[in-house]
């Protein structure tokens, strides 16, 4: 499937625009001090 180069910058502008975005949600958990990765290890079986 071709790519329009038309629709080139828009496409780029939206994965910048997703990853500042996955980004900026990580630092805010780190400065939230939230846990970004479960450990197994704490998690109680029943």
């Amino acid at each position: 499937m071709p790519i329009d180069p038309k629709e080139l910058a828009p496409a780029a502008a939206g994965v910048v625009i997703g990853v500042v975005i996955l980004i900026g949600f990580g630092v805010l958990a780190t400065i939230l001090g939230l846990t970004l990765f479960v450990d197994s290890g704490d998690i109680p079986y029943q």
